[in-house]
């Protein structure tokens, strides 16, 4: 996640947009919200489309199999599309231009029959320094979204925050992980009106970071 001015850009922006819009799309009703990282489709896992960080983001094999990915919100973004998500577009670019913006690639799942949803966005910054930078910013403005919780065992430098998100008239739920390996940072966020389970969204983080310590 870009780390822009947060006195211009809700740290929440990005986060609320993608949410807000695939709930709409996909009509989601009130329902369980845990992800199961373990469960195995059915049916023929969809492809999701190209993009030079595709791989390094959650792929439909390793979330449940009633979240399917949202063909609107997933794809490769560059610094332009991530920028825009901001209420300052301008500021939010320049930020990331000094961090070293390199590429980005969002993905995010929803279950047609609940409430849940989950996105998962990656970010390559042209240096370790950049990235930490870029992260450490991010970590501070998403604290005061929230109640902030420690992450241990998460790459270099993580964090988490439960907080709500406001889905028309009735409060909802939203854990959010952010962690840094590298010159790369990761957020993982997993959004329902019902209570959505902390640990559950660690497994999907962990699922991810096995796999990528393979290849």
């Amino acid at each position: 996640m870009c780390a822009v001015s947060r006195a211009s850009r809700p740290p929440a922006a990005l986060l609320a947009t993608l949410l807000v819009t695939a709930l709409t799309l996909t009509g989601c009703t009130s329902g369980d919200a845990k992800p199961n990282a373990s469960a195995t489709a059915s049916v023929p896992l969809p492809t999701l489309p190209p993009g030079d960080q595709r791989d390094r983001v959650l792929q439909p094999g390793e979330v449940s199999s009633s979240l399917v990915p949202i063909a609107m919100q997933t794809g490769a973004r560059d610094i332009v599309s991530i920028a825009n998500f901001s209420a300052d577009p301008t500021t939010a670019r320049n930020s990331l231009q000094q961090h070293g913006f390199q590429s980005a690639y969002v993905v995010q799942y929803a279950d047609p029959n609940t409430s849940a949803v989950v996105t998962n966005v990656v970010t390559k910054f042209a240096t370790v320094a950049g990235a930490t930078a870029d992260m450490t910013g991010d970590l501070a403005a998403a604290a005061r979204t929230g109640t902030p919780f420690d992450v241990t065992g998460l790459g270099d430098q993580a964090g988490g925050v439960r907080g709500k998100f406001q889905q028309g008239a009735a409060d909802g739920t939203l854990v959010t992980l952010r962690w840094r390996s590298g010159d790369t940072t990761w957020l993982l966020a997993v959004g329902a009106r019902n209570p959505v389970d902390a640990e559950g969204v660690r497994r999907l983080a962990d699922t991810l970071v096995a796999r990528l310590a393979k290849d």
